[in-house]
């Protein structure tokens, strides 16, 4: 059962990278943002290390979706010309 929700999951990803990232990218930055206001920083520097936390997350995901296609071929889409 994991298996097969795994591999819907993963199809889903594999045709969805756009919005499967910025759903990750938003996601990081709304817990990063609410992480920031419980130190005592000014808000520019939140406002700054929530984004650079997000991105350098969202970084991570691209590549991982990158290796993933890389290793699995079928996880590529087809594209007719």
């Amino acid at each position: 059962m994991f298996d097969k929700d795994l591999r819907e999951w993963t199809a889903w990803v594999s045709q969805n990278k756009l919005t499967s990232v910025g759903s990750l990218w938003l996601t990081l930055m709304a817990g990063n943002i609410a992480y920031q206001f419980t130190r005592p920083v000014p808000l520019q520097l939140k406002l700054i290390h929530s984004r650079v936390y997000s991105q350098f997350v969202t970084i991570g995901a691209v590549a991982a979706i990158g290796l993933a296609e890389a290793l699995d071929p079928s996880l590529k889409k087809r594209r007719d010309f």
